[in-house]
């Protein structure tokens, strides 16, 4: 796990190659500069945000506020959240989460996502491949 404390950085990242990852974000504010909230590698994973608010985030690359990678199944879920201001640069995916894994279950439920941009999806974008 890697947490930049430095700069415009604000970006946690987590690789957890050949382990299973269990990610559970709750009544969180995330107010970013630059860089995402959140970037998630796993083999298998769990990843759940509730109540919790992103705002603000932008970055060089795919998921301007969370990107999430599996390479086996993989259960997101984001219930009560929002997505607002956020931005994947670059004519990037997902301006406010882009989603990697070859069999996804993707959740979202009553979450508001406002003023996001990417080059595709501005919202959400979900790949089948990693």
């Amino acid at each position: 796990m890697y947490l930049c404390l430095l700069g415009d950085c604000t970006e946690l990242i987590i690789e957890s190659n050949n382990v299973s990852a269990i990610i559970i974000i709750s009544q969180a504010f995330f107010l970013g500069l630059s860089g995402r909230a959140l970037s998630v590698t796993a083999t298998n994973l769990v990843a759940q945000a509730h109540n919790s608010s992103f705002s603000g985030y932008g970055g060089n690359g795919d998921g301007g506020a969370m990107l999430v990678s599996a390479t086996n199944p993989a259960n997101f879920s984001a219930i009560n959240s929002s997505f607002v201001t956020t931005a994947a640069f670059w004519a990037s995916k997902g301006g406010a989460v882009h989603m990697q894994c070859p069999n996804c279950m993707v959740t979202f439920r009553r979450c508001i996502f406002a003023e996001n941009k990417a080059g595709d999806a501005g919202a959400v974008y979900i790949s089948a491949t990693v």
